[in-house]
């Protein structure tokens, strides 16, 4: 059922502003714009996606993709030295400014919600520029990275915090016809003392709920770690998790994705792609190409463990989408402490919390050796359903006619 707005005019349209590089193959952007397409199409809506001008793909999730966007969220400009930065935030912002004002001339209507899926300071400061004229519809800026560094547990402000707070207070003028929101309370809390507009809540748009509640491993242990090889969710640790399990002789094997996500990226990690093969055994299997959506989840579905070993300095607040995923194939998770993944991981009583210090293949080791419970806890059950994209829709549509104009 749509959630009607005051007034009368009852919202169909969801029009999709991705500022990443989305890909068919692309992993979390992909996968997030195909589940929220999935879930709000299923309920008579018509979704439309602006993507980055280079995109070459033409349908997500049943709805059409329109390439506009010069910049995506990886282009770098707070690592510029001297005045660079902000001369690049500049010609990011002004530029997403002219972009995004097209896409709403061409779109706006009262029955219309613009969604920002995922956006850096410069397109909270873009957003505010391109809606220098009254909204018809609604704006949703979703908030999902997280502007801090953690530094021995400490979470800490950056220049990229300064940046959200000055973005965060002009979009606040524009009143109840921009929503915000976050997927995890830590990013909630993180955010709302930036900004005196309410910062919401929504599950994750996850597509499977758990079903199972018991589960048999594999004769020989399957260990999984995929997605790109990237240092920042612990790659850098595979070859000596690999090396410490295997010469324990373990029954246990690995299925480990080793491919980057552009020819620059293997250049860097090629060294680490190499040492992973050097210690993979004729029983492990290496993904050298992404997988697709189905694949992808056979992959966690055939899995008995899933490493999860993502940095603390961008993790403490931030969400994981492999998580959400492990936990909903059953696949048991071992993650790092000081992350958001760590708190999830004690609060449904499933998976295993390491630390990222000298001892950490042992660590991984002993996990192992101690076995890997078949049982599934309730808790993950509930977690898991509440994170689905049908309750993203509901959420997300009763808290729109909460903030009905």
């Amino acid at each position: 059922m749509r959630q009607i707005f005051a007034g009368g005019n009852v919202p169909s349209r969801l029009v999709i502003l991705d500022f990443t590089a989305i890909d068919q193959l692309g992993g979390h952007s992909y996968e997030y714009d195909r589940n929220v397409v999935t879930a709000f199409l299923a309920r008579g809506w018509e979704c439309v996606v602006y993507a980055h001008h280079a995109c070459r793909l033409k349908f997500v999730g049943g709805a059409e993709i329109r390439p506009l966007f010069t910049y995506v969220t990886t282009d770098t400009i707070v690592r510029a030295k001297l005045l660079r930065p902000f001369v690049k935030l500049f010609v990011h912002a002004t530029r997403t400014a002219k972009e995004i004002r097209y896409a709403i001339l061409a779109e706006d209507t009262p029955d219309t919600v613009f969604f920002a899926q995922t956006v850096e300071p410069y397109h909270v400061w873009a957003l505010y520029r391109a809606l220098s004229k009254p909204l018809c519809g609604k704006l949703v800026i979703m908030l999902r990275a997280t502007s801090l560094r953690t530094v021995r547990g400490n979470p800490r402000p950056t220049f990229r915090t300064a940046l959200y707070w000055f973005g965060l207070r002009r979009i606040r003028r524009l009143g109840a016809k921009v929503v915000l929101v976050a997927d995890s309370e830590l990013l909630q809390e993180e955010y709302q003392p930036l900004t005196a507009v309410p910062i919401h809540l929504v599950p994750h748009p996850n597509p499977v709920p758990l079903e199972t509640t018991k589960r048999a491993h594999n004769a020989s242990l399957c260990i999984t770690a995929v997605g790109r090889l990237a240092v920042d969710k612990g790659s850098q640790y595979l070859p000596q998790i690999m090396a410490i399990v295997h010469r324990k002789s373990f029954s246990a094997r690995f299925a480990i994705h080793i491919h980057t996500d552009s020819p620059n990226a293997s250049q860097v990690y090629g060294p680490l792609q190499a040492s992973i093969r050097a210690n993979a055994r004729t029983e492990d299997v290496l993904f050298e190409t992404p997988l697709g959506t189905e694949d992808y989840w056979r992959q966690l579905e055939a899995a008995d463990v899933v490493l999860l070993l993502y940095d603390p300095s961008r993790y403490h607040n931030q969400i994981s989408g492999v998580l959400m995923d492990a936990l909903a194939a059953g696949c048991f998770p071992i993650v790092s402490d000081d992350t958001w993944l760590a708190r999830v991981v004690r609060s449904v009583g499933f998976g295993a919390v390491v630390r990222l210090d000298s001892n950490l293949s042992e660590s991984v080791a002993a996990i192992l050796k101690a076995g890997i419970p078949n049982a599934i806890p309730e808790k993950v059950r509930s977690f898991v359903q509440f994170h689905t994209r049908d309750n993203f829709l509901a959420v997300l549509t009763s808290i729109l006619q909460r903030n009905a104009v």
